[in-house]
């Protein structure tokens, strides 16, 4: 057990003598330095590298990768231990010990895939191989977000389609287990179930439309108002078991 940790060790002072060396010996080709947010963690291994901390510090260095997508070919950018660099082909820097080689556009998907995760659109922890936007990074990058709340990444999985009979959806609200409360059939005994509730436009009006739909958002029936903030408050007391909560489209 000491043999390898003082192996581990020892691996994270040759990786940073490196690093430094790098710094020292070709620092004129250094295109951006990427300072990290304060309080974000780095866990390293020999596969992958994660960067960990809270919904802003992921969304900080997730805004920060989005530079990298506007540098031109061959440009290196200086990440902790790591170098970071702009290639539209590979090349064998992708296979160098802490390298990490993409192309523009690459850097650009990486960083809207974290920012997925920081939204509650990806799996948390999340690593890039995982998308299959290009063959695996010899070296993966991932990160993993703190504080994001359960409740939240449940309700945004169940997220409408952008239009629901041809209206735009602007705001949502998802009920959860339990619907917000049941509408009656017409003319019938049964009743359906509203799980989802949609603040939608038609082109050319400015009438807003509150939908109520079943689980599945099937739009079930519709209310027009005059105002968004309207037909968020002016709920019926039969969709009162739960509070809604509502999501920008």
């Amino acid at each position: 057990m000491k043999d390898s940790a003082f192996n581990s060790g020892q691996k994270d002072k040759v990786a940073r003598l490196l690093t430094r060396l790098f710094d020292l010996f070709s620092a004129n080709k250094i295109t951006l330095r990427v300072t990290l947010p304060k309080g974000l963690n780095i866990e390293h291994s020999e596969e992958k590298v994660t960067f960990i901390g809270t919904t802003d510090e992921i969304s900080a260095f997730a805004h920060e990768i989005r530079k990298i997508a506007k540098f031109k070919d061959g440009a290196l950018v200086s990440v902790d231990r790591y170098i970071f660099k702009v290639s539209d082909y590979k090349t064998e820097d992708g296979f160098r010990n802490n390298w990490i080689e993409l192309p523009g556009r690459g850097w650009g998907v990486m960083s809207s895939k974290f920012l997925e995760v920081v939204e509650g659109y990806e799996e948390n922890p999340f690593w890039f191989n995982s998308c299959g936007y290009t063959d695996k990074l010899p070296l993966d990058i991932g990160v993993e977000v703190t504080d994001l709340k359960k409740e939240m990444k449940d309700e945004l999985q169940h997220a409408p389609p952008a239009e629901l009979d041809g209206a735009q959806v602007i705001k949502w609200a998802w009920s959860g287990d339990r619907p917000f409360g049941v509408m009656p059939f017409v003319d019938d005994e049964r009743e359906i179930e509203i799980y989802g509730l949609a603040i939608c436009r038609y082109k050319d009006t400015s009438q807003v439309y509150r939908f109520s739909c079943s689980s599945d958002w099937e739009v079930q029936n519709d209310a027009p108002y005059d105002s968004i903030e309207e037909a968020m408050k002016q709920l019926p007391d039969q969709y009162r078991n739960v509070e809604a909560e509502w999501y920008d489209a």
